[in-house]
């Protein structure tokens, strides 16, 4: 069994575009849950860039031994430029994943 649930939020006068997929997978008596977020922010950039910025990443993972259950999350933040026309533009993302792995509750039958 799969579910998917899909956004896609653009806010042309905030310059912003949010694209969102959550899933969940039931896999091997598992149940997995996933969301991958984007975001990006868009801005006119008036000076010369000097230096890019490197990207900073933040990983996380837990594991609970007695619950069995195991959480992942990814997060990358950064700033890219894009010529447009004449007009060159800013753009700050960041890209999110976070996954649950739980084992299948068992519920008993009566």
């Amino acid at each position: 069994m799969k579910e998917i649930a899909f956004k896609n939020i653009t806010s042309v006068r905030k310059r912003r575009k949010i694209i969102s997929l959550v899933e969940k997978t039931e896999k091997d008596g598992c149940l997995v849950n996933s969301q991958k977020t984007l975001v990006y922010i868009v801005s006119p950039q008036v000076e010369k860039v000097r230096r890019l910025s490197r990207p900073e990443y933040f990983v996380s993972k837990t594991y609970d031994s007695k619950a069995k259950e195991e959480k992942f999350s990814l997060r990358v933040k950064g700033t890219s430029y894009v010529v447009q026309g004449n007009s060159l533009l800013k753009v700050d993302f960041c890209h999110s994943l976070k996954i649950d792995i739980r084992p299948k509750s068992s519920i008993p039958t009566l």
